[in-house]
């Protein structure tokens, strides 16, 4: 068990326990290891102090360039072995050895509704891991156990978030079951997040557009083509969500701004002129999907991804978009087939923003832009086509990706009809048995194909996709505008037809509960049994041989009524 604790505003520890029964001669092999690699390596000077009753050898680690003094605390109490970096957090672990303290993390409401929701779900089945986070928590130990770790300059979104409300998320965790009978791999997950009060409003200020309910078909819609890397459609409230987002508006800008903005959208002369409540807010439905897919070759802007919501009026949110976007100087209408498709090139500049001129918070914010030209802030999405289509509004990375979405497309090249499609959605249908506020279908061949190629490529501080950003954040250096080093060398990794074989499609099912949600996803092997596919395109029952792979995505975009050769009737 690894644990990260935050004992102080100002301190992080962490806690390593490991079974050792009935491995003496290897354990004291491990100790002599630890002892020899201290001193050697980081110059440690051993001491040894009781603490809760146990001897406990302690390793004082000198301070070494930019790493500060720490020390390493290391015994074996009751068949484990417990290590850890903090004298008084060590104490408190040995003393509840004893078992007679409600001090513990077993003690704590967001861990124990955690393992009872999770032991329900799994049906007796022993998970090969069980986890568990206090988000906010944890954030900050991160923080404190790494300070010269990434920072970013501006807003420290923790803060804000804490501040609206989203401190409601008590804590996340699950169970993952690993090479089960059908799954490759197979989590049930728990965001505990109990509601502070009965009502429309569960929670508090922003924290309130956490709100998905239940019900619905939120299977993938005709105009969804076969081929894409990852599907995902849930449920939300859009007048809910946009309401909602006052407070973490303000609280970004750092003044209460909200209204103002929605006013000057509507009686700024140079504006778009709409009323964002009247005239877009409350033309939208009430589901919304994402879809993505990669270009090839893979370069660090492969990913695509195109955002639909649904609407209640498609011809007044379709004159809306219009009048919205003929005062946009970065727009460009152009027409495809019988859609208008507005689309989006900023170029050299930052998206587009309606600024109120006089408003005392947004001088502020331009003075500090300027103090702050140094750096370079990328636009999470510098181009974009919009359009309204399909009864949905339609947003894409790029004009190709959403021209694919416009065409008419025969049953065999809509995703609903993809043999693994169905071969996912029979198995989440088994697992959840139940209504869904959310539901994500992928296909990891190619969800993974970009980071692959780019970690292959030695080009993965560049990605732009979501995953790499999101690795960049994690791992890189902090400094704006400066490239991490890639930490892995991956010039001697095969060609990625090599390995895609071993990435089965996925799924997802996520159903919002009294106390917050509950998901169920797993991966499928390629080699395991088929499932029941439906649909105009696919097969009765099927099964693949052991010994045989299952269809590639190729494989699957079989023509309707013909079965792909690895699948049998």
């Amino acid at each position: 068990a690894l644990a990260v604790i935050q004992p102080s505003p100002t301190e992080a520890a962490m806690v390593l326990l490991v079974d050792v029964t009935g491995k003496k001669e290897k354990t004291a092999e491990l100790l002599d290891k630890i002892n020899t690699n201290m001193v050697k390596l980081h110059q440690a000077k051993v001491s040894r102090v009781e603490l809760s009753g146990s001897q406990v050898t302690l390793y004082s680690i000198p301070k070494v360039e930019h790493h500060p003094a720490r020390m390493a605390l290391v015994c074996v109490k009751d068949e484990c072995l417990v290590a850890c970096d903090n004298q008084e957090i060590l104490r408190g672990v040995l003393k509840r050895f004893s078992g007679k303290h409600d001090d513990s993390l077993a003690a704590v409401p967001a861990f124990t509704a955690m393992v009872e929701r999770c032991q329900v779900a799994a049906d007796g089945k022993v998970p090969h891991l069980r986890w568990f986070a206090e988000p906010f928590g944890y954030v900050e130990a991160m923080r404190i156990a790494n300070p010269d770790g990434p920072r970013r300059r501006g807003n420290d979104m923790l803060k804000i978030f804490k501040s609206v409300g989203f401190t409601a998320i008590k804590g996340v965790g699950g169970y993952l079951h690993l090479a089960t009978e059908k799954f490759e791999m197979l989590h049930q997950t728990v965001v505990y997040a109990p509601p502070l009060k009965a009502g429309e409003n569960r929670y508090e200020l922003a924290a309130n557009m956490l709100d998905f309910p239940n019900g619905g078909d939120l299977k993938p819609q005709p105009w969804v083509p076969r081929e894409v890397a990852t599907y995902a459609s849930f449920n939300l409230k859009p007048k809910k969500v946009f309401e909602s987002s006052k407070s973490l508006v303000n609280a970004i800008v750092g003044d209460e701004v909200f209204e103002d903005v929605i006013k000057s959208i509507e009686e700024d002369p140079n504006g778009p002129q709409i009323n964002v409540r009247t005239d877009l807010i409350a033309h939208l439905g009430g589901r919304a999907t994402v879809v993505t897919d990669y270009l090839l070759p893979i370069t660090p802007k492969s990913e695509r991804m195109l955002v639909g919501v649904e609407t209640t009026d498609q011809k007044a949110l379709a004159a809306t978009i219009e009048k919205s976007m003929k005062t946009d100087p970065d727009a460009k209408r152009r027409d495809y087939k019988d859609h208008v498709i507005w689309e989006i090139i900023n170029e050299g500049t930052d998206v587009a923003m309606v600024v109120i001129e006089d408003h005392p918070s947004f001088a502020m914010a331009k003075q500090e832009e300027d103090e702050d030209q140094e750096e370079t802030h990328e636009r999470m999405l510098p181009n974009s086509a919009v359009t309204v289509a399909h009864g949905q509004l339609l947003v894409a990375t790029h004009y190709d990706f959403l021209t694919k979405m416009l065409d008419d497309l025969d049953a065999h090249e809509q995703l609903i009809n993809s043999t693994e499609y169905h071969l996912v959605k029979a198995d989440l249908e088994y697992l959840t048995q139940g209504q869904s506020c959310a539901q994500v279908f992928s296909r990891t061949d190619e969800e993974y194909r970009a980071v692959y190629e780019l970690i292959r490529s030695g080009r993965m501080p560049e990605s732009e996709t979501m995953l790499g950003k999101l690795l960049n954040a994690a791992l890189g250096e902090g400094k704006e505008g400066v490239l991490r080093a890639q930490r892995i060398n991956g010039e001697h990794l095969p060609e990625y037809d090599a390995v895609r074989r071993y990435f089965g499609p996925a799924g997802l099912n996520a159903v919002s509960e009294e106390n917050g949600w509950f998901l169920t996803g797993f991966t499928l092997s390629k080699e395991a049994p088929a499932a029941v596919a439906e649909g105009p395109a696919a097969t009765q029952t099927s099964s693949v041989a052991p010994s045989e792979p299952a269809a590639t995505t190729e494989q699957a975009a079989a023509p309707a009524g013909e079965t792909p050769e690895t699948i049998k009737q």
